[in-house]
């Protein structure tokens, strides 16, 4: 009965940051927030492709897609089965031509969801850091 109290009715509120950029791999940390405090379950997908099967991990690592700019998308399901209607975005662009073999130079161009500008920096300063 959704006029029970203990009935949550609430959608989850997503955050997604991408914290490091492999040569093969992307490695993004995701977390929610709700009216609850969980647990929480995870799904990403990039560029509008599959969505990935849920899972509880905070940290999770993809393929490193294709060559251009991409948008990879997040959305968090509590445990009343409520999925984040507006998953975060994180944009980002993989340059071909900046491919070390330790690591990938990518740009992150837009993150959404709160706290992640902390994110960003971090990663902007570890790709400068590589430049050097």
């Amino acid at each position: 009965d959704e006029d029970d109290p203990e009935v949550d009715t609430e959608e989850p509120d997503t955050e997604a940051r991408v914290t490091a950029l492999g040569p093969s791999e992307l490695i993004v940390q995701v977390g929610a927030t709700d009216n609850s405090k969980g647990p929480f379950a995870y799904s990403l997908r990039i560029d509008q492709g599959d969505w990935t099967d849920w899972t509880d991990q905070t940290v999770v690592s993809l393929p490193l897609p294709d060559p251009g700019g991409h948008t990879l998308a997040v959305r968090a399901r509590d445990a009343w089965l409520n999925v984040d209607s507006s998953p975060a975005e994180v944009m980002f662009r993989v340059d071909p031509e900046s491919l070390p073999e330790n690591g990938c130079r990518c740009t992150v161009t837009g993150q959404s969801g709160s706290g992640l500008w902390a994110g960003l920096l971090v990663v902007v300063m570890g790709l400068l850091r590589r430049r050097e």
